[in-house]
């Protein structure tokens, strides 16, 4: 069965990824306080792995995680210019060193958001639900962890981005005001895990070459793999064999959708276009969120791979859940990120 949809949220480049809300406020073991600013190493303190090796196991695990990962919501920004036009703005960057974050740069932000920049704790509680959870190998492009927050109504709940300053690494942001659905948090953290396994450098080379997208020829121009964000993928890598596989025949359709798109005047009606193109394919995708583009896609079909079942039927969207089962090194990382969230819920 098909996951409940998304919030749909803003279409960015290639490199930027939006997905559902995150906890901030868990049950955990007890933390270390950091003061701002403190460039003081911080210990993760993980539970005890378990084994869970099958479906039963993990669908026993989801359907606790509510009711363990406890929340409170956080207080409004209290200011309603901010609230109104989803500020955004970036409350802490950590260093991330291993399983741990280092070194928090507090930003310049208004006054109304200080309480948020300095609940260290809800901070420090996410990241460690993440390491425990997504394995080592799916962290390891991760080089930098950033607490912002676009208010209780804004769009963005989470992104990645590459690096600004260290090449071939990421930024994973959060936004922490994003913190009343818990059942979302693994599929969220799972979700833009799948950006950085998919479109890392050895998937996507780091390459300053453009590849456009030739209407009339329906194809990219000089590059035979995919190459959304102008970018050519290598022909082995997961994001090239899935449009190969479930993208190339109507990738024309969706890159006409997308140009009509991009003339809307607001952010409603680029929606309600690019909806369209859903509405005439919704069998071909988990949820209306994955016919933004086949990166919104590959990143929801790894979650739904990641957190349920083995589908057993022929649709569409079940063979791009079933696709990563022909990669026993995801098929690992599938077993590892379950035992990984069995280990805090059981």
């Amino acid at each position: 069965m098909k996951t409940g949809l998304k919030i749909w949220v803003s279409l960015l480049m290639l490199f930027t990824s939006m997905a559902c809300a995150f906890v901030q406020n868990m049950i955990f073991p007890p933390t270390l306080d950091l003061e701002p600013g403190s460039s003081t190493s911080i210990p993760v303190i993980n539970p005890e792995p378990i084994t869970c090796t099958d479906d039963d196991c993990l669908q026993a695990c989801l359907s606790r995680l509510e009711d363990v990962l406890q929340t409170r919501p956080f207080d409004s920004v209290e200011n309603p210019i901010y609230e109104a036009q989803g500020a955004e703005f970036n409350l802490v960057i950590y260093k991330v060193d291993g399983d741990q974050i280092t070194d928090p740069a507090t930003l310049y932000v208004p006054s109304e958001y200080y309480k948020y920049q300095e609940d260290t704790d809800s901070h420090l509680r996410v990241w460690e639900f993440y390491v425990a959870m997504i394995p080592p190998a799916l962290r390891a492009v991760v080089d930098e962890f950033v607490i912002f927050t676009d208010g209780s109504e804004g769009d963005l709940a989470a992104w990645v981005r590459p690096s600004a300053t260290n090449d071939g690494f990421w930024q994973v942001g959060i936004d922490l005001l994003d913190s009343e659905y818990p059942p979302y948090l693994a599929d969220t953290l799972v979700h833009e895990t799948a950006h950085l396994l998919t479109l890392n450098t050895s998937q996507v080379p780091s390459e300053q070459d453009y590849y456009p997208y030739d209407e009339e020829q329906g194809k990219f121009l000089y590059c035979e793999q995919y190459a959304g964000g102008g970018a050519c993928s290598f022909p082995d890598s997961y994001m090239n064999l899935f449009y190969q596989k479930f993208w190339k025949g109507s990738y024309g359709e969706w890159w006409k959708l997308s140009q009509e798109a991009q003339d809307t005047k607001t952010f409603d009606e680029y929606l309600q276009v690019m909806e369209g193109f859903y509405d005439q394919h919704s069998d071909w995708f988990i949820n209306s969120y994955a016919a933004t583009n086949v990166e919104e896609d590959i990143a929801e079909s790894f979650a739904y791979f990641a957190l349920q079942p083995k589908p057993s039927g022929t649709s569409i969207y079940e063979q791009k859940v079933a696709f990563f089962y022909d990669f026993p090194e995801l098929v690992k990382y599938r077993q590892q990120i379950i035992e990984g969230l069995c280990s805090y819920i059981r």
